[in-house]
């Protein structure tokens, strides 16, 4: 695939350590865009008010957990595609222990490929490197390479979901239920029940994420990337 070389690569990482960083402290989950005005200097001890069109948002301090903004931090909200960072969680610690390896070939199934919204055309059938299809996920958010992920760590995407959840339980996010791989609304994808988190709850996995061996670097890696160039579809 081709993502960023040599001393492009390099320099994208190490601005986007920092950048990776302020950005996965900073989770809105939210139905709607959220904003923030401008406003002039406050003085020291004088609290600040920030005006949000978000229904929750966090600020949390990636390297000590300390929360900085808090606005509905604990609400259940839909997570959509930021539910891809706890897929990434259950994805690095299986590499991390030695149950899976990033050179692993990963056969694509018919219900991966059927995946609609932000995919990479995965297609039925189809063989790619664990690695790769990391890539897809954090880089293109791809649904398809997310299921195929889920899959091939647990049997069904249905039961990898179930680990999700357990797993950030384990992380104290306790308002937390996932459903799927790919953060796609269930009834979409046949499911029912509620796929939810909180900002409190996905700040709190994020954190957890940034420890985790190549999470850095797959998510400041530069995109788009070509994933699939001789691809029928």
């Amino acid at each position: 695939m081709g993502a960023v070389t040599g001393g492009r690569k390099a320099e994208w990482n190490r601005r986007a350590a920092g950048l990776a960083l302020t950005m996965m402290a900073l989770i809105l989950v939210a139905s709607t865009g959220w904003t923030v005005s401008a406003q002039s200097p406050v003085p020291a001890g004088e609290p600040v008010q920030i005006p949000l069109a978000s229904k929750a948002a966090i600020v949390m301090d990636a390297a000590s957990g300390r929360i900085l903004f808090e606005h509905n931090a604990h609400q259940p909200l839909p997570p959509a595609s930021v539910t891809k960072v706890m897929t990434l969680v259950l994805a690095l610690e299986a590499v991390e222990r030695g149950d899976v390896s990033l050179t692993d070939m990963v056969t694509t199934s018919s219900r991966a490929a059927s995946m609609g919204g932000t995919q990479i055309w995965l297609e039925t059938g189809e063989r790619m490197a664990f690695g790769d299809l990391l890539y897809a996920i954090a880089v293109g958010s791809a649904n398809d390479a997310s299921v195929a992920v889920a899959e091939y760590l647990a049997g069904t995407e249905s039961a990898f979901a179930v680990r999700m959840t357990e797993r950030a339980r384990e992380l104290g996010a306790l308002n937390t239920q996932f459903l799927n791989a790919s953060g796609l609304p269930p009834q979409t994808v046949g499911l029912t029940g509620d796929h939810v988190t909180s900002a409190y709850d996905m700040a709190l996995i994020s954190r957890h994420a940034l420890t985790l061996p190549h999470f850095l670097e797959l998510v400041s890696t530069y995109g788009p990337v070509v994933m699939r160039p001789d691809g029928k579809r």
